[in-house]
């Protein structure tokens, strides 16, 4: 009987072992999910590219860049013609679903040139700007009269307002400092500036022109 008993134990287990395996819940199946990056800061005419980063295994892929052009590439390249922020829309679709999302693009001016002008009292400028995201370096040059100077400029850009500092060294013990903010039209920047010119100080507006 004991023989009879243990044989019937292990069978009633095997049984049992054999139900768990055949009612194990199926590992859910991952569905498909859109997303995408883009190069950061990008600028007005640069070529952007678009990277796809869904998951889910997409077949297909519908892109509008929110200025009304479109592709069905998977990582396709894109130029602004514009400043400004763009919506941009990614939808994908494959066998596990389909999904969409949006990202805001911020494109920037690009202030890469030369610009050249004067101020309400005359002087001279000349500012030739290499633009890198936000930050612009560069140089900007001083002329009045019979005085010059040439030194770095830096700055920032936020929207169309480019706040800059510029050194001019006039005389091998003194430079002048000019700083302000300047809002950009189109092929013309203008605004206010204040400068303190080897202890002479000074206020006014500055209009440059895109060369």
């Amino acid at each position: 009987m004991k023989t009879t008993f243990t044989a019937l134990t292990i069978t009633l287990f095997a049984f049992a072992s054999q139900a768990a395996v055949r009612h194990r819940p199926a590992s859910p199946v991952a569905l498909t999910t859109a997303d995408f990056v883009t190069n950061p800061f990008p600028l007005q005419g640069e070529t952007i590219q678009f990277t796809d980063r869904s998951s889910g295994s997409p077949s297909s892929w519908s892109w509008s860049f929110g200025d009304g052009t479109t592709s069905t590439l998977q990582n396709p390249t894109h130029a602004y013609a514009m400043d400004g922020t763009f919506t941009v829309e990614l939808c994908v679709n494959g066998a596990r679903g389909a999904a969409c999302t949006r990202h805001d693009v911020v494109v920037r001016l690009d202030l890469t040139g030369t610009w050249k002008g004067r101020t309400n009292g005359s002087v001279e400028i000349t500012f030739v700007i290499l633009q890198q995201g936000m930050n612009i370096t560069g140089t900007g040059e001083y002329k009045q009269l019979n005085r010059s100077g040439k030194g770095p400029l830096t700055g920032t850009v936020a929207g169309r307002d480019l706040t800059f500092t510029n050194e001019y060294p006039i005389e091998s013990n003194c430079t002048g400092v000019a700083n302000g903010i300047l809002t950009v039209n189109g092929g013309m920047m203008s605004g206010d500036y204040e400068s303190d010119d080897c202890g002479v100080l000074e206020h006014g507006t500055l209009t440059l022109v895109k060369q």
